[in-house]
């Protein structure tokens, strides 16, 4: 939803990081090698669902905001 909505798409830059980090336990270094054998396992759509997600988690952590007009649940002026 959050992905539909603020219209997220990835750069090359954070897809080629990506591609790096999801293949190091397989000792692959080189981008076009990790992206050809993830490919192969995962398949085009999964894997570019895979680092969309990734990326969706990493906006929200950037673009989280505390906001002091909400009260949590655990709130002592709720529990009162």
């Amino acid at each position: 939803y959050i992905i539909r909505c603020e219209n997220l798409t990835y750069t090359d830059e954070f897809y080629d990081a990506t591609m790096l980090s999801m293949a190091e336990p397989y000792d692959l270094t080189d981008v076009a090698e990790a992206t050809d054998f993830l490919k192969y396992y995962m398949g085009d759509e999964k894997l570019h669902f895979s680092v969309l997600m990734q990326y969706a988690q990493e906006w929200l952590v950037q673009n989280a905001v505390v906001r002091e007009d909400i009260h949590q649940f655990f709130s002592d002026e709720l529990n009162k």
